[in-house]
């Protein structure tokens, strides 16, 4: 066999167990394959090609070959949702109440495709730069994952076992990890159009010095300040970012925390409006009460979820629709013959006619 005969015949050979595997992730568990010898007669090839096909299907555990009876797509399909740390689940603050959601939305779209559904920590020190690699070993590419863009470091991992992946994206910064998510599915909120639409509102009201508080002044690329910053320039206006640490603290001293950081900000600047973006708890009578701001200034909460917001009054804020987009990520890794699918979702607003 001369050297280009035998690159014809290993791009024939891939083509065929390509399209066996397209088939079998597809496919139910229990789903009988067809024969060696049909598919053979159907690709115009040797058995003994198709086999090799087979075989390497049977290595990687997604088919089960039976004696006297053919191949079978192996076992229950499952849904892996990976989490950042083994108290997420239970943390009240926004981090633990958008995992809640997105878990919900899993269980929800596992329960009605009849598919298994589990949780995994690969991260065990919540340190994304450490992930415990062997708990990916039961992890093949019949696999279904769900994840956050928090796992970024752990994206190649996923895309050279060839994983069916699905990304709950916010349109936070993924630079130098994009190439992965090609042949993913990603559900998408549009928090950077929303940051537009809220700014839009606030200055229709006739708010001329808009702030906004920063958990992660360390990512210049976050979607939140980031599009401030380009809507604020495009008016000609002076932006006030109001740079927070983790409030990670008990809600007490997270409140007082917050309240010297915008007091201070406010001492200084006399901004009208605040686009506040946290995950603490807001407890009390308002949100300006909470924040020790003045109620002249208009308060819009930004990434705010419904758990957050326990305070006597109303205030106006936004969130995503965090568990339709769990539930519809296991729809297009259970359902979908296509890869490389981009769902986005409008964020809900809540009491927008109080601003």
């Amino acid at each position: 066999m001369t050297e280009t005969e035998k690159s014809k015949y290993n791009l024939r050979r891939d083509l065929i167990y390509q399209e066996l595997y397209d088939l079998v992730v597809n496919s139910l568990p229990g789903t009988r394959l067809p024969s060696e010898n049909a598919l053979a007669a159907k690709f115009k090839v040797a058995r003994m090609t198709v086999a090799w096909a087979f075989k390497k299907l049977e290595r990687e555990n997604l088919i089960e070959r039976r004696k006297g009876s053919g191949s079978f797509v192996k076992g229950v399909r499952t849904v892996t949702y990976f989490l950042p740390t083994m108290d997420c689940l239970t943390r009240q603050d926004g981090n633990g109440a958008i995992h809640r959601q997105i878990m919900q939305g899993l269980m929800r779209g596992t329960e009605n495709l009849q598919l298994r559904f589990e949780t995994m920590v690969p991260c065990l020190e919540n340190n994304r730069f450490k992930y415990t690699s062997c708990l990916m070993t039961s992890l093949n590419s019949g696999a279904l994952v769900v994840l956050i863009h928090w796992f970024s470091e752990m994206f190649h991992i996923l895309a050279e076992k060839r994983i069916r992946t699905a990304v709950v994206s916010n349109q936070e910064n993924c630079r130098g990890f994009k190439q992965y998510m090609a042949d993913w599915f990603v559900c998408e909120a549009n928090r950077r159009s929303t940051v537009r639409k809220v700014l839009k509102i606030l200055q229709a009201k006739a708010c001329r010095k808009i702030a906004i508080t920063n958990l992660y002044p360390e990512d210049r690329h976050h979607p939140i300040t980031e599009t401030y910053l380009e809507y604020i320039q495009e008016k000609s206006g002076m932006p006030v970012i109001i740079n927070l640490p983790k409030l990670l603290l008990a809600p007490c001293q997270s409140r007082s925390i917050l309240q010297s950081h915008l007091q201070a900000a406010y001492e200084k600047e006399k901004f009208d409006a605040l686009l506040i973006n946290t995950g603490q708890m807001f407890l009390g009578k308002n949100i300006n009460e909470y924040c020790g701001l003045p109620e002249s200034v208009r308060i819009f909460g930004v990434n705010i979820q419904k758990e957050q917001v326990l305070l006597e009054n109303p205030f106006p804020y936004c969130y995503a629709p965090y568990e339709k987009m769990g539930e519809d990520a296991v729809e297009l890794l259970a359902l979908s013959t296509r890869q490389g699918i981009c769902r986005k979702y409008d964020y809900i607003f809540e009491n927008i006619n109080l601003l």
